[in-house]
């Protein structure tokens, strides 16, 4: 139940008061019967917030944490995303995933239903996800994942897509319509061994800057189309080394 809405910009506070009143026949004395409520109030928005200030933090292999860290990695089965930051009540762990760690971006796991203790991750920004400039790696070595949604994930910033969905082995689907890629410059390894990925939809990929696409495709054996635009897509054959991809479609 929302009991306000309405928005500002970075120059102004607003102050709110609420009350609160309790039904006679909850409490038939009408003396509010020393009784206690627990209130839980979400502000969020992305008013007079910068994409810098709206940007997900990127994948420290170092120092893997949220849903990164090995507790997790082996036991997601999906990714999605979506346009707000309201953490559900149930999750099993939520975290504050945004570089500048202001709550711009969220992410958090639940049981996926299959009752083998495996989980589900949503992520989640305002309107959408602002992408790290910097992806490398992010969505890669999941070895149990099967589908990635990524429709609210903004990359028009993003310069470096190197590994992002490698040796996510049982990778069966990505959802990539609305990936930009018009200033990426290291697209290497990017789908590597994602061998039960037989088809792939890269027509919107514009791969103009991209000077590193080395084994792009390899040990992607079981793969047999990929679809792009061909006045936006230039790829020399480093990309399909090591691949059983032999030709691309133009769409």
């Amino acid at each position: 139940m929302s009991l306000y809405t309405s928005s500002m910009n970075s120059s102004k506070s607003n102050r709110y008061r609420l009350r609160m009143w309790v039904d006679e026949d909850y409490n038939p004395g009408g003396d509010g019967g020393n009784l206690e409520f627990s209130l839980k109030i979400n502000v969020y928005g992305k008013d007079g917030l910068s994409m810098e200030d709206r940007m997900m933090m990127g994948y420290d292999s170092s120092n893997p944490s949220d849903f990164h860290t090995d507790e997790y990695k082996s036991k997601i089965t999906s990714i999605v995303t979506k346009g707000d930051t309201v953490i559900p009540e149930g999750v099993i762990e939520s975290w504050d995933i945004s570089e500048k760690q202001n709550g711009s971006v969220i992410a958090y796991a639940e049981d996926d239903g299959t009752g083998a203790g495996t989980y589900k991750v949503t992520i989640g920004g305002e309107g959408s996800i602002i992408a790290n400039y910097d992806m490398s790696s992010y969505f890669s070595g999941f070895s149990n994942i099967t589908s990635i949604n990524l429709m609210y994930l903004d990359t028009s910033i993003t310069t470096n897509m190197s590994r992002l969905f490698f040796q996510s082995s049982n990778l069966k689907e990505i959802m990539l319509d609305n990936l930009e890629t018009s200033k990426v410059t290291n697209m290497s390894y990017m789908f590597t061994q994602n061998k039960y990925l037989f088809e792939l939809n890269l027509s919107n990929f514009d791969t103009s800057n991209v000077t590193n696409f080395f084994d792009m495709f390899a040990k992607n054996t079981n793969m047999t189309e990929i679809l792009v635009t061909r006045n936006t897509w230039t790829i020399p054959n480093s990309a399909i080394r090591d691949s059983g991809v032999t030709d691309f479609t133009y769409v």
